[in-house]
């Protein structure tokens, strides 16, 4: 029997942790394949060249009205550094989009390691949802701050936690650092700051332990014991020395720039206004994160669905409200302070009338992590009969795998097709097909990569053109036509094309190209320049057909 019960032991171990390699394995391959296939988004050029001038200047300069905190690019620049490149023009997407894509394989080990809170089961469970979710993988392929947001949110709930468990000082203090970079990762952190910490009241309100042990040192003069609230006020002066010291090493990059401290402070009321704003191009419906969720159809063919994170993150919230119901190990106040921060993120995000689909990451999150404990309520109350378990496990694994099937059609030939849920405002595969036949030109250009180039645009609509034609030394952006607009090169907005070809005197081949959704450029080639294109095309034609007419 002693033998039996040791087997049984071995068998689970080895199933568990086997279980934990494929997982782990999963979510690498999904978030690092292909990496640099998809064009460039405008807000990943944008952030890839302020990532270039910390780069090149070893400074960076916080703008509290746009582009975010410095955490996204005090991560890339070591990456970068530790490759050799110390210039804009010398950066790739590839590691651009490596950064995030780590981040990305760190929320899964994270939940895999919140074994002790969640559950050891439901944390591999929920780590299994994470590594195939649509969203929570789309992103973590983009240069944006949204995934290592997502990232701090969850080490800060779980530092948090762990303090609350041991009265460990600490864990506070990592609580407060941690804390700390979500705001320096972006600054809808508040939003997640004030779900986490009505999540946390409501816990703490429902906690049915009356005290928990203090530190081992006190234990010594007798048994007492301190009320969660009251350990939470004896956590509070590590939390924000944690706090403080990280949120002023990083804007300060680190203790270097002061300037940028008081406009850390400052963006909140840029962004708070810009959320509730009525008139602004991201503008959409109530509905619009849970449609993304529940069933997303854009057009003809392919149609996308996370309903069962939905579904399954809504058996580990009714799991929540009793004690009883949650699984073996699943810590009843994390659960609760979970369920309550995934909730108040869905009803807060889709109130703002300012909406961007990853946005959304951190509610997704919560509703993969409650869906780990889904699945395991599910598989206790349904029958003790371990057929009855085994087929919701079957059910459960069959829905990560219709994930995991939609995932990996997001992530490649959807990518950037306007039919995937995640797609918004993406550059359209057009622009790549621009930039590789005016890198074909500059190479029958007698000045190469000096060739004199002219963007014309009303506005920056012109991004991501800055990052693909980054390595071209004679590049002029204009928002109005110049005296003289005649160049090797003219890329203009197609709505200014009229007031561009009063000012030319050359003779030009022109095309049109797609640069996002509704907004198309004209491609003007110098005839001398196109004709030489020509010629040489025709050449390796006729190079080509002798070759295949030898073999």
């Amino acid at each position: 029997m002693i033998m039996s019960e040791t087997s049984k032991t071995f068998w689970q171990e080895l199933a568990y942790y086997l279980a934990v390699a494929g997982v782990v394995t999963l979510a690498v391959w999904l978030r690092f394949d292909a990496l640099d296939e998809r064009p460039m988004h405008t807000d990943e050029a944008v952030q890839a060249a302020i990532t270039g001038i910390l780069l090149e200047s070893g400074d960076y300069e916080y703008d509290a009205t746009e582009y975010h905190g410095p955490v996204l690019h005090l991560a890339a620049a070591p990456v970068f550094w530790a490759r050799g490149v110390k210039k804009y023009v010398a950066m790739d997407e590839w590691t651009l989009r490596a950064v995030p894509a780590a981040f990305g394989v760190g929320i899964v080990a994270l939940t895999l390691l919140a074994g002790g809170a969640l559950g050891r089961w439901p944390a591999l469970w929920a780590a299994l949802f994470t590594a195939v979710s649509h969203g929570l993988t789309y992103y973590s392929r983009y240069y944006i701050h949204e995934t290592p947001l997502v990232f701090f949110t969850f080490a800060a709930l779980l530092s948090g936690w762990k303090y609350t468990a041991s009265n460990n000082r600490g864990w506070a203090l990592l609580c407060g650092a941690c804390a700390a970079l979500m705001g320096a990762t972006k600054e809808t952190a508040v939003i997640v700051w004030l779900a986490m910490i009505a999540g946390a009241a409501v816990a703490i309100a429902l906690e049915r332990r009356p005290s928990v042990p203090l530190e081992a040192e006190d234990e010594s003069a007798g048994q007492r014991t301190v009320s969660p609230a009251a350990m939470l006020w004896r956590g509070a002066p590590w939390f924000l020395l944690g706090f403080t010291a990280l949120w002023t090493a990083a804007f300060t990059m680190p203790f270097t720039n002061w300037g940028n401290l008081p406009r850390s402070l400052q963006a909140y009321l840029e962004y708070i206004g810009r959320g509730l704003a009525d008139a602004d191009a991201h503008r959409h419906p109530w509905t619009f994160y849970l449609e993304r969720i529940i069933y997303f159809k854009n057009g003809a063919g392919m149609w996308f669905s996370e309903a069962p994170l939905a579904l399954l993150g809504a058996l580990g919230l009714l799991a929540a409200l009793r004690r009883s119901w949650l699984p073996k190990g699943t810590s009843p106040g994390l659960t609760r302070a979970l369920a309550v921060m995934t909730t108040l993120l869905l009803l807060a995000y889709s109130l703002i009338p300012y909406k961007t689909p990853w946005c959304m990451l951190g509610a997704l999150h919560g509703l993969a992590l409650l869906s780990g404990i889904g699945v395991c309520f599910a598989a206790r109350i349904i029958s003790p009969d371990w057929r009855w378990r085994l087929l919701v496990w079957c059910v459960a694994l069959a829905a990560a795998g219709m994930l995991l099937d939609q995932t990996r059609l997001g992530t490649t030939r959807y990518a950037a097709d306007f039919r995937n849920p995640y797609v918004y405002a993406h550059t359209s595969p057009d622009l790549t097909a621009m930039t590789r036949l005016i890198s074909e030109l500059s190479e029958l250009h007698s000045e190469h990569e000096r060739m004199p180039m002219h963007v014309i645009s009303d506005g920056p609509d012109y991004w991501p053109l800055p990052w693909y034609l980054r390595r071209y030394a004679r590049v002029g952006y204009h928002s109005q036509p110049p005296d003289r607009a005649d160049a090797a090169i003219i890329i203009v907005q197609s709505e200014l094309e009229p007031d561009v070809k009063q000012t030319l005197r050359d003779q030009y081949a022109v095309s049109l190209y797609g640069l996002r959704p509704a907004v198309f450029l004209k491609l003007y080639v110098r005839q001398d320049l196109w004709d030489a294109y020509v010629r040489e095309h025709q050449r390796r034609l006729r190079e080509m057909l002798e070759e295949a007419q030898k073999q």
